[in-house]
């Protein structure tokens, strides 16, 4: 069953993007494009991205309108059913200028569940 806990999910999406940073390390745009099991890895840890941010609240999302939330949720569908149409340059210009925006909203908003958690088991009421 699935997690409904936001947490649970800004979690996931982290380390899938930690876990990309590291199958990309070092590399460039040719040598990733041709290192297919890195490719594979990183489509692979986009698509657990996509599900995952699928199931962030849709308030979280409206706070962060700079990150294009509808294609990420829709990237899902092209790397379960259309993967013969990966582009390793589009999956490159992902990891590249994606990728990081992203990281930062989804450690902000890691970073303000867990403290609005914290809040409430103290008892006290957060504030937005």
């Amino acid at each position: 069953m699935r997690s409904k806990n936001p947490l649970h999910h800004l979690e996931l999406i982290l380390e899938r993007i930690e876990a990309i940073e590291g199958f990309s390390a070092g590399s460039s745009r040719a040598r990733f494009s041709a290192d297919l099991r890195s490719l594979y890895a990183t489509v692979y840890a986009l698509q657990g991205i996509s599900e995952a941010v699928r199931q962030l609240p849709d308030e979280m999302l409206a706070r962060h309108p700079q990150i294009p939330w509808g294609a990420i949720k829709g990237a899902g569908n092209v790397y379960r059913h259309d993967y013969e149409k990966l582009d390793p340059n589009i999956i490159w210009e992902t990891i590249v200028s994606g990728l990081p925006p992203l990281k930062k909203v989804i450690q902000e908003e890691r970073t303000r569940t867990r403290t609005r958690g914290k809040h409430a088991r103290e008892g006290g009421r957060s504030r937005d």
